[in-house]
């Protein structure tokens, strides 16, 4: 299901995607993506980081540590607390 939205953006914002064929597809991946920051912000945050002093560095190293697959069996190694069984 999808819904109509009329909405109004910067011109810096519009020139961006002017080009795009499905701009709608493009808006809709950009707030999903922000989304999903938000969602990860949030849970660090719960469990106790300091995000503030998180620098752009940091951020790209755990993105590609958490992109790659975990060993196998490495679950089993670590108990429900995180912490080595």
């Amino acid at each position: 299901m999808t819904k109509r939205l009329s909405i109004s953006l910067p011109d810096d914002v519009a020139a961006l995607i002017e080009s795009e064929r499905n701009v709608s597809a493009y808006v809709a991946e950009a707030i999903r993506l922000k989304n999903a920051r938000e969602l990860t912000r949030r849970a660090l945050a719960a469990i106790g980081m300091d995000l503030d002093h998180v620098s752009r560095a940091d951020t790209d190293v755990w993105r590609t540590r958490l992109a790659m697959p975990l060993p196998a069996g490495s679950w089993s190694a670590v108990d429900g607390a995180g912490q080595q069984a």
